[in-house]
């Protein structure tokens, strides 16, 4: 995340309007960014002004931690995500490797931003998160407690079937340890929908393919987007 980690400096040393992450994270936003926000993110943009005009921060929290929020800002300056090399568990930027965040962990930082992007209704930004989001799972599972963490079970989800797809093709495939069988059993409501998902009765049919796959092979993605405005 170098590229991300030095885009993202600038916005702990300039002043305008600030945001709180987490309660601890302070990040500065200059008018430049402000100004791309207001037409990017106009809902984010809103709350952040509101918070302005009383002279406070806006709070925002994260299921995962601060790198969520500045990929978020990396694209609303960008507006783009930077390439995810999940194979190699880090993130490179053209051939430049980085280091910070692991392969695992970016499935839950993309599927943060995902969630992020719902709250703030960014459709632009949850349809480039879902693609980073597919093409990272076609090199790392997703684990117990991703799918614990961000799981709705509700099917008009994307977010969420695209995680429940993907751990019902890897446990049909043997992908899992028995110890991760176990934890995913412990999930509230996954036993049931697992079943479900192995009658072919979702949109895909774990037992053939996963949204990943799927999306590499070039099939149809629009289950998984949000229409864009």
């Amino acid at each position: 995340m170098e590229e991300v980690k030095a885009f993202a400096s600038q916005f702990r040393k300039q002043s305008f309007a600030t945001v709180l992450v987490d309660g601890g994270d302070i990040y500065k936003i200059p008018i430049p960014l402000l100004e791309k926000l207001k037409t990017r993110c106009p809902n984010f943009w809103g709350r952040l002004t509101e918070e302005m005009a009383m002279q406070r921060s806006l709070s925002v929290g994260t299921y995962t931690n601060a790198d969520m929020f500045e990929l978020f800002l990396f694209w609303a300056s960008e507006l783009r995500l930077p390439h995810f090399d999940a194979g190699k568990d880090d993130i490179t930027v053209g051939d430049v490797p980085t280091t910070s965040v692991e392969g695992e962990d970016i499935v839950d930082t993309l599927a943060d931003l995902w969630m992020f992007a719902e709250e703030f209704s960014i459709p632009e930004l949850q349809n480039d998160a879902m693609k980073k989001l597919l093409e990272v799972l076609l090199e790392v599972n997703v684990r117990p407690f991703t799918l614990s963490q961000f799981h709705r079970f509700r099917e008009e989800e994307a977010l969420q079937s695209v995680l429940l797809l993907e751990v019902a093709h890897g446990l049909w495939c043997d992908c899992y340890t028995e110890q991760e069988m176990a934890e995913f059993a412990k999930v509230e409501g996954f036993l049931e929908l697992f079943a479900s998902l192995v009658r072919g009765e979702r949109r895909l049919d774990p037992k053939e393919t996963s949204p990943s796959r799927h999306f590499a092979n070039g099939g149809d993605n629009s289950a998984f987007m949000r229409r864009e405005t």
